[in-house]
């Protein structure tokens, strides 16, 4: 069993397509509601990778005493934050998932709220106009500011962070994205720069070291 103390915080990511030959195991491992949610997905590859990605957190869930995989009962809170139903030795075990592609992240804390967003770095399609409804004045000038070479990794840096924030706050986008502003400069730290929402003063903002070409990030937050 692995152990966390109140002032940790453990990150795992893995490779989806790692384990193609273990989807009907993992099957086994999820919910009634969640092989239905798969079931309904169109493509053969989301269906697989969903079924992974939820029985590798049931599995990680259960190695940090949370219960039994096959039994364990979590909801979703009214924005759609998963959270364990149980308590455990008085403490409650918070946790976050994000994937893209055949990437999945997942963060675990006793600390508080967390938040993990991944995203793999491709080129977007009208990315300034992309910007321009998302994201803050000041991060959209930070973009423009960049070489022309680092915009798209700026771009996607801005995008994990705010995500991150989003999902440890727990409020989804009810939260305007562009009420809050952070740093993107592929040099520099991730930083909560400005904040209209008093709460997101309480956060901190890390990067997750992972392989190109993605991109990712971590928040925590303490209510």
């Amino acid at each position: 069993m692995l152990t966390l103390n109140s002032e940790e915080v453990d990150l795992w990511w893995a490779d989806l397509d790692d384990h193609q030959h273990d989807v009907q195991t993992y099957a086994h491992i999820l919910s009634a509601d969640e092989r239905a949610r798969a079931a309904r997905l169109r493509f053969a590859d989301l269906q697989r990778r969903f079924v992974v990605r939820r029985a590798i957190l049931r599995q990680m869930l259960e190695i940090y005493g949370q219960g039994t995989a096959a039994t364990m009962e979590y909801q979703l809170n009214p924005h759609g934050k998963p959270q364990l139903l149980d308590v455990t030795a008085g403490k409650r075990l918070h946790f976050n998932l994000s994937h893209s592609g055949a990437m999945a992240l997942y963060g675990f804390t006793y600390s508080g709220e967390i938040g993990v967003d991944i995203e793999r770095v491709t080129p977007i399609e009208d990315m300034s106009l992309v910007a321009a409804h998302h994201f803050a004045e000041d991060e959209q000038t930070q973009l423009r500011a960049l070489p022309a070479q680092q915009q798209v990794t700026g771009f996607y840096l801005c995008w994990t962070r705010k995500e991150a924030i989003l999902k440890a706050v727990g409020t989804g986008l009810t939260l305007p994205l562009d009420s809050f502003s952070v740093s993107l400069r592929p040099d520099a730290p991730a930083k909560l720069l400005a904040a209209q929402d008093a709460r997101l003063h309480r956060l901190e903002l890390f990067d997750v070291p992972i392989h190109a070409p993605y991109v990712a990030a971590c928040a925590l937050y303490t209510a």
